[in-house]
């Protein structure tokens, strides 16, 4: 069960990241880029602390 967990972030991890990605290459300020950056930094440490 613990191995399924981490599959499964790792899968909302990828999803996240490449979203955020396609989102930044649209956008032009530099400050959302670095909000939506931030914001996904603490989602990921967050997923990661619940699953520890």
């Amino acid at each position: 069960m613990f191995g399924f967990s981490w599959i499964i972030t790792a899968i909302i991890a990828a999803i996240v990241v490449f979203l955020i990605l396609k989102i930044m290459f649209k956008m032009v300020f530099t400050t959302i880029k670095l909000i939506l950056l931030f914001a996904a930094i603490i989602l990921l440490v967050y997923a990661l602390s619940v699953l520890i």
